[in-house]
């Protein structure tokens, strides 16, 4: 399979090229790297767990969730910009991240298990995001061009994440209680994973015959 990268301005910005070149300087591989991605998502997920006992795992998820995408974002760079490609590379590049959606996704259901179906809902959720990625892959190896549309492709579900913590940390310091926050969070991406499951198979069947 070809390598495909998915759409991303902040990889001509300064600081990411800067990072990226230090980074290679250092020695660090992309593969490294992208192991690293699932790591600070299971930080993410771990304060994410804990947020409801105070705004500082709230603050601190938000920092795991940019450390896991800029180590998405620099992983690509070093392969591809500093000639780091291996042949393994594909494999690392994505099986982490699938891991790293159930790390940050899941633990806002048991972040809120007083409320009910919440746990469902989060896996449910969690196996969604799962499977966008299933199906983008699956029509490539089927021979199909790989598709990155939305409405929840990982961008577009860390933006919605980012932004559920920043309310949670509003809601929190209110009322002492992240739960309205995080239950609508796992609606909106259930539903919107199941579109782009569906929008995704959809233009990969059209793009097939």
């Amino acid at each position: 399979m070809n390598v495909v990268r998915r759409p991303v301005k902040s990889r001509e910005q300064g600081w990411s090229k800067s990072l990226a070149q230090n980074l290679y300087r250092m020695g660090l591989k992309p593969n490294f790297v992208s192991v690293m991605s699932s790591v600070f998502a299971a930080g993410a997920g771990f304060c994410i767990f804990k947020s409801g006992q105070g705004s500082f795992f709230i603050l601190l998820s938000l920092v795991f969730i940019q450390m896991r995408l800029i180590c998405n974002l620099i992983d690509g760079m070093l392969a591809i910009e500093h000639g780091l490609k291996s042949k393994v590379g594909e494999i690392y590049n994505d099986l982490p991240d699938r891991f790293s959606d159930l790390f940050i996704i899941v633990p806002l259901g048991y972040a809120i298990v007083e409320k009910a179906w919440a746990l469902e809902l989060a896996w449910i959720a969690g196996t969604l995001a799962v499977l966008t990625a299933y199906v983008r892959i699956l029509g490539a190896v089927a021979g199909a061009p790989q598709f990155f549309i939305g409405p929840m492709a990982k961008q577009h579900r860390m933006a919605l994440i980012n932004l559920t913590m920043l309310v949670a940390l509003i809601e929190y310091n209110m009322s002492s209680t992240i739960v309205q926050s995080f239950f609508w969070c796992l609606i909106i991406l259930a539903f919107g994973s199941l579109i782009t499951v569906v929008r995704r198979l959809r233009i990969i069947f059209k793009a097939l015959t």
